[in-house]
């Protein structure tokens, strides 16, 4: 079949999914359905500083979101697919499939909740080597569990928490596992916005490669409250690691969570610490925490580590058309057996300003720097990303966008270096 039809049959399904799925199927609210044509071109797709060669990916974006607050079935689906083809195959072509769902279903109302989790992201295997499609797998991770709920007196419950994940990879051969653990909270209602937990948990951790086996247990103390525009959580706890064929790990945990809404704007902010291995990352706390993405990196060998990862943000709407947005963070990933220990720091700044009904324009930069603090030539990236769009609205459901970016990498070994100039254009027209 060729990748003309290949489309339009991507496009066909699409349009009867969108019309054919009623707006309460899942609830409320209306299930939403996108599709983008577009081109992507790079002034140097293998992002080499030598012998750079330039190519055009042919792109096919779909998409599908949904979102409940509430009801029996409560939650959100937004997944995002995007397939590039490189007309001179520079790069590989490539289809990637990033998103998360997360379902709660009021099995018995006050005493048990079903609980589903999937996420599925394209991420970048080695952060030593150019962000290229050869350089990117999938990861996919499915969790499925309950939440039981013993109700002890108004305020005090004690909530049973079972959970199984399955964490699969499209490329490492060894990084698949099966995980099966179970909490118990008691959690305690100061008052109708503030609760006090005390958990303790244990779980079983099984690879494809058995060497890197292990059993956890952990215990934690959280606290949580809504005022009228703070929020704010805090929990702290303590892992082990028991493995199977390596050494024991010991590790603290500190989850910290603030968000405050002002008038015209939000500022806020996450800090993680967590004792985790490379195949499941801090991707679970993208459930747990808002506006928290796990910046994971695979390399096909397993190892356990201490992620340490902090995020703020500032978002700032300045009348009817401008909003800035500015966010700052790090991670570093200290790693218990392999020498991969890294760390990481950004900052980025996004404007926005609408033109009119038809047009609006935004400007953009990024600046990242990461240290590889086990090589033993002190490897390290600044990273600078500039992006300058502009977006014409036809009409509510179908706009196009345009945008020139300059991606630029400065390495203490110049081999390193490279840039980037790419220019996008997209069609997206969506259905609901």
């Amino acid at each position: 079949m060729t990748k003309t039809k290949i489309a339009n049959a991507i496009c066909t399904v699409l349009t009867v999914a969108g019309n054919a799925i009623p707006s309460g199927a899942w609830g409320a609210q209306p299930v939403k359905i996108d599709v983008g044509l577009g081109l992507e071109h790079h002034s140097n797709a293998s992002r080499v500083n030598t012998d750079e060669e330039s190519d055009t990916a042919r792109l096919l974006r779909a998409g599908i979101s949904w979102a409940d607050p509430g009801g029996p079935l409560s939650g959100s689906v937004d997944y995002r697919a995007d397939r590039r083809d490189f007309v001179d195959n520079v790069q590989q072509d490539e289809t990637a499939i990033n998103g998360k769902a997360a379902l709660r279903w009021d099995a018995a109302p006050r005493l048990l909740d079903v609980i589903v989790q999937h996420e599925i992201s394209r991420t970048q295997t080695d952060l030593r080597t150019a962000d290229t499609t050869n350089n990117r797998e999938r990861r996919s991770v499915l969790t499925g569990g309950a939440d039981g709920f013993l109700h002890l007196s108004p305020v005090d419950s004690i909530v049973i928490s079972p959970r199984y994940t399955d964490v699969k990879f499209s490329d490492s051969t060894q990084s698949d596992s099966r995980r099966t653990n179970a909490d118990v909270m008691w959690q305690h209602e100061l008052d109708k916005l503030t609760k006090l937990g005390v958990s303790a948990g244990a779980g079983r951790i099984r690879f494809d490669d058995t060497l890197q086996n292990y059993d956890s247990s952990n215990a934690q103390i959280s606290y949580q409250t809504a005022l009228a525009r703070l929020n704010y959580s805090a929990a702290v706890g303590y892992s082990r690691f028991k493995r199977e064929h390596l050494d024991d790990v010991n590790g603290n945990s500190v989850h910290l969570s603030a968000s405050y809404h002002g008038e015209g704007f939000d500022i806020g902010g996450n800090a993680v610490r967590e004792l985790t291995d490379s195949s499941i990352g801090l991707v679970q706390n993208e459930f747990a925490l808002a506006n928290f993405v796990a910046s994971d990196s695979n390399f096909d060998q397993v190892d356990v580590l201490q992620r340490d990862q902090v995020d703020v943000y500032w978002r700032q709407q300045i009348g009817a058309a401008t909003s800035i947005n500015f966010s700052v963070g790090g991670n570093r990933d200290n790693y218990k057996t392999t020498p991969r220990d890294q760390k990481l720091y950004y900052a980025q700044l996004d404007y926005r300003y609408t033109i009119n009904v038809r047009w609006s324009v935004g400007l953009s930069g990024r600046y990242t720097r990461t240290d590889f603090l086990n090589d033993p030539q002190s490897l390290n990236y600044k990273d600078t990303i500039y992006t300058a769009s502009a977006q014409y609205h036809f009409n509510p459901k179908l706009d196009l966008q345009l945008s020139l970016s300059r991606e630029n990498r400065n390495a203490n070994i110049s081999s390193r270096d490279y840039t980037d100039n790419v220019a996008m254009m997209l069609a997206t027209y969506r259905f609901n």
